[in-house]
């Protein structure tokens, strides 16, 4: 079974050798440990959501509103097809008129930053496409409920939101020495993602 927040905190602020919660606050290590659910769950996508959004015709520029309770974009469906996923530079390459593009169906979709999407060209006449992306996590009202990541994955968690909270206490070789480990235990995919984006 699943452990409670409460446990999970109580384990946290153990970690952090402040048990009674005098230097950090319940309130703050649970805030910090539910984003940092987000960022691990938006990073490593283990909790995917697809979701019918409506389209519009003649539009091809949609924002992303917090009811359809994705954090990104990852994949999109139209008509049982996969979209393609391009940059701008690729979009400009396959049409200098994009902006004006119209047709009977979706070719590829491209992420407007966290907040929107592109959907070329525009159709004609409203239509569907499906989103795929990771879920926005809840926040849970009480310390009874359990995380919604996996149970096995709970340890490397605590550990990212320990090493914030050491961060903001100023613990300078506390951090260090978890932040040496932590690197040592996060799963194969994260480290790809992370030198890709640095190389």
């Amino acid at each position: 079974m699943a452990e409670s927040l409460t446990e999970i905190l109580n384990g946290l602020l153990l970690r952090l050798r402040d048990p009674a919660g005098s230097a950090t606050s319940r309130a703050l290590a649970l805030d910090i440990l539910l984003r940092s659910q987000q960022i691990y769950n938006e990073s490593l996508r283990f909790k995917l959501l697809e979701v019918s959004f409506p389209t519009l015709p003649l539009t091809q520029i949609y924002p992303l509103t917090s009811d359809l309770a994705l954090s990104s974009v990852s994949h999109v469906r139209h008509n049982n097809r996969d979209l393609f996923k391009v940059t701008f530079a690729d979009l400009m390459a396959i049409d200098r008129k994009w902006h004006r593009a119209l047709s009977n169906r979706y070719e590829c979709w491209m992420p407007l930053g966290f907040t929107h999407v592109l959907l070329w060209p525009g159709l004609r006449d409203a239509g569907t496409v499906t989103l795929i992306g990771p879920a926005l996590t809840q926040n849970p009202v009480s310390e009874t409920v359990s995380l919604e990541i996996s149970q096995e994955r709970t340890p490397l968690l605590i550990q990212m939101a320990e090493m914030i909270l050491l961060n903001r206490l100023n613990d300078e070789t506390a951090f260090q020495s978890i932040s040496q480990n932590f690197v040592k235990f996060l799963p194969a995919e994260m480290l790809k993602e992370s030198r890709g984006v640095h190389a």
